[in-house]
C-alpha cells in the first residue's frame, strides 16, 4: 500500500457569498489547484462534472479523464458511483453529526460540497484550501466553494473513502472554527481530528488501511514533536496515534468539544478536558501516552496501553545503550529536542547500585518518566523529579535484578508554539556502583593472566565470539585499551553498545579509526579525528562519516529497516557490520 499525506492551506481573509450556478453531468469548469501537489505543477485545471449526488458534486480533471481508455474510465465512473454513495449515506450524516457541520450553503449558495479529482505527486491523498472559502474580491485565487480535492490514483484505492473522510473534517473545522468561532485551529489538532475520522468511519482493519499505515511509519521513527506541523508522513502518524489514544482514555468528546470551543490546540484540549470532568491536563496525558507506545500494556494501568484491538500489538522499539556486568561504568546519552518531542532510551546491564543524573537546558521545561523491567517482564512507571534548573536524578539499587531501564526526556515548555520551535539540549547520565570483590574473582586477574586464559579456550576450540565475551567478562567489563603507542584496534574488541551525537569512549575511537580505514568514510583529513589523530567523542564529523559508512552498505545496514538514508547512529544492523569488519 503506498504512503499518504494530507495537506490543509489556511488564509485569512473575510467572506463575501455570491449566488449558485446550475450544475449538469459533463460540464466543464476551470479550477485554481495547489501546484505544491499537483503532479505536474499547475495552477490551474479544467475538469469535467461527472457525478451529483445529493450531498456531492464530483470533477475530474478534463485532461486526465480524456486520456483514460473506455475500460478505465468505466472503472472510474463504479468507484465515483460508490464514494458519492457512501458520502452521502455514511460520511456526510456520521461526521456532522458528530463534529457538527460544514457551512451550508456554502459560499457558492449551494448544499452540496464540490470534490475535484486531479493528478497529485507521489504519496498524494488529498487536500484542502481555506482560500475557496473566500469570494475572489479577498482571494484571487479562489473556487469559491466549499471544496475538497483528491488524486485521481485514488480512484479504486481501497483508501479512497479513507481520505474524503479525511479532507471533509477539515471542511467541518473551517466552519466551526474559522466562520463561527473566528480562530484558526492549530494545524496538528485539525490534522489529529481528520486522521481519526476513518476509524471513527470503521474503515481501518488489522490488514489494510489509513491506521495500519499511520502505525507502520510511527514505529520506524517515533520520535518527532506532535506539536510542530511540518507536513511530513511522521507528522500525520504521531497525531493519528495519539489521537486514538486520547479517544481510546478520554473517549470522543474530548476532539468534540475541543472543536466546538472557543479556544485552539492544547487550551482546547484542556477545556474539553476540564468540560467532561478529567482532572489530568494535556501535558499529563502527554507523559502517559510516550509510556503507552512503550509498553502497550493494560495491566500496568489502564492509561498504559491502547483499547483499540487494531492497536494492541502496537509498540516502538527504543534505542538500547549497554551497560557492564561487572566493575564500575558510567554512560552518558547527549540529545536535544524540541517540545512536546520525546526520545526513548533503554538502559541494558549495569552491576550494583545504578545512578541516573538528568540534566535539561534551564530554558526548557522537561518532564522525564522512566520505565523499569525486571528479568520476569514486570513494569513500574516512575518519573523523575526535576528542579527549576532542570536538574533530576534517581538512584536504582541492585540493578543488576533488573533487565533494563527505559528513560524517556522530553521538553513542554511551551504549548502554543507550533512552528520553528527551539531544540533544547539534555544529558542523561547512568552510572553504576562497584560490586562487592571476592578473592580470586577475575577482576583480580593480571591482563597476562587473562591473555593465557583466552589462549587456553583458542587451544580447546573455543569460537571468536565466546572468547571474546570471555574477555570482556575477566577485564571487569571493559575491553583491553591499545598498546601504548599504538593506533590499532584491540583483537578481542566488539562493538556493545548504540553510539549516536554526544557519546564520549574508547568505542568512539575505534568507530573512527574503522571509518578512517576508507577514504570514502573518513572522519577527517585533518586534525582531530583525521587518522592517527581520533577522538573519544562522537561528534559532526562522525556522524556524516558514519551516514555515509552506513549507505555504502545499505543492503546489509539499511534495508532490513526499510531505510534509504543513514541515520548517523550505530545500532543493531551498524554495529553487526562494523563488528564483521573487525
Amino acid at each position: 500500500m503506498s504512503r499518504v499525506f494530507f495537506a490543509t492551506i489556511f488564509l485569512f481573509v473575510f467572506f463575501t457569498p455570491v449566488v449558485a450556478e446550475a450544475q449538469f453531468i459533463g460540464q466543464s469548469q476551470e479550477f485554481f489547484i495547489d501546484k505544491q501537489y499537483d503532479s505536474q505543477g499547475r495552477e490551474r485545471t479544467s475538469a469535467t462534472l461527472l457525478k451529483i449526488s445529493g450531498r456531492a458534486l464530483i470533477y475530474v480533471d478534463s485532461a486526465w479523464w480524456e486520456a483514460q481508455n473506455p475500460f478505465p474510465q468505466n472503472e472510474a465512473r463504479r468507484a465515483l458511483e460508490a464514494l458519492a454513495a457512501e458520502f452521502d449515506g455514511a460520511i456526510y450524516p456520521t461526521l456532522t453529526r458528530i463534529f457538527g457541520s460544514e457551512r451550508k450553503p456554502g459560499i457558492d449558495n449551494n448544499e452540496r460540497i464540490t470534490i475535484l479529482f486531479h493528478p497529485m505527486k507521489e504519496n498524494g491523498g488529498g487536500y484542502t484550501n481555506h482560500a475557496d472559502g473566500y469570494s475572489t474580491l479577498q482571494v484571487p485565487a479562489s473556487n469559491m466553494r466549499e471544496m475538497v480535492y483528491l488524486n485521481t490514483d485514488a480512484l479504486g484505492n481501497d483508501l479512497l473513502k479513507s481520505f474524503l473522510a479525511h479532507e471533509f473534517i477539515h471542511l467541518i473545522t473551517f466552519n466551526q472554527k474559522d466562520i463561527l468561532r473566528n480562530v484558526s485551529e492549530d494545524v496538528w489538532l485539525n490534522e489529529a481530528r481528520a486522521e481519526y475520522a476513518p476509524t471513527l468511519m470503521g474503515y481501518d482493519s488489522a490488514d489494510a488501511g489509513n491506521l495500519k499505515n499511520r502505525v507502520q511509519r510511527f514505529v520506524r521513527d517515533p520520535s518527532t514533536s506532535l506539536l510542530e506541523w511540518t507536513n511530513t508522513e511522521k507528522d500525520y502518524a504521531v497525531a493519528n496515534l495519539f489521537a486514538q489514544y486520547m479517544v481510546d482514555h478520554y473517549k470522543l468528546d474530548i476532539l468534540v468539544d475541543s472543536l466546538q470551543s472557543p479556544e485552539v490546540g492544547v487550551a482546547s484540549l484542556n477545556y474539553a478536558l476540564v468540560k467532561n470532568g478529567y482532572k489530568k491536563t494535556f501535558g499529563e496525558i502527554f507523559s502517559d501516552w510516550v509510556v503507552a507506545v512503550l509498553v502497550n500494556d493494560c495491566s500496568l494501568g489502564t492509561v498504559y496501553c491502547y483499547t483499540n484491538p487494531l492497536l494492541e500489538n502496537m509498540r516502538i522499539v527504543p534505542q538500547s545503550n549497554f551497560l557492564p556486568t561487572s566493575g564500575t561504568s558510567t554512560l552518558s546519552l547527549a540529545g536535544s529536542a524540541k517540545d512536546w518531542n520525546p526520545a526513548w532510551y533503554r538502559v541494558i546491564g549495569g552491576n550494583g547500585a545504578l545512578s541516573v543524573e538528568f540534566q535539561g537546558n534551564p530554558r526548557a521545561r522537561f518532564a522525564v518518566p522512566y520505565v523499569l523491567e525486571d528479568f520476569e517482564g514486570n513494569l513500574v512507571v516512575r518519573s523523575l523529579e526535576i528542579d527549576e534548573n532542570q536538574k533530576g536524578s534517581i538512584k536504582i539499587p541492585n540493578f543488576s535484578t533488573y533487565r533494563s531501564v527505559t528513560i524517556i526526556p522530553f521538553p513542554q515548555t511551551n504549548n502554543q508554539r507550533t512552528k520553528n520551535l527551539p531544540v533544547y539540549q539534555f544529558v542523561v547520565t547512568l552510572s553504576t556502583s562497584l560490586a562487592p570483590q571476592i578473592p580470586g574473582t577475575p577482576s583480580s586477574l593480571t591482563e597476562g593472566q587473562i591473555q593465557a586464559i583466552l589462549s587456553l579456550l583458542a587451544t580447546f576450540g573455543a569460537d571468536s565470539s565466546l572468547i571474546q565475551n570471555v574477555g570482556v567478562a575477566l577485564r571487569g567489563g571493559f575491553t583491553a585499551p591499545p598498546t601504548p603507542g599504538s593506533q590499532g584496534i584491540p583483537s578481542d574488541f566488539t562493538f556493545m553498545r548504540n553510539l549516536q551525537l554526544g557519546a564520549i569512549g574508547e568505542d568512539v575511537r575505534y568507530l573512527q579509526m574503522l571509518l578512517n580505514a576508507n577514504a570514502g568514510t573518513r572522519v577527517a583529513d585533518t586534525g582531530p579525528g583525521a587518522p592517527g589523530n581520533e577522538t573519544a567523542t562522537f561528534g559532526p564529523l562522525t556522524r556524516s562519516a558514519l551516514i555515509r559508512f552506513q549507505e555504502l552498505h545499505a543492503q546489509e545496514i539499511l534495508a532490513p529497516w526499510n531505510l534509504s538514508q543513514g541515520t548517523g547512529i550505530v545500532g543493531p544492523t551498524t554495529r553487526e557490520k562494523l563488528n564483521a569488519l573487525l
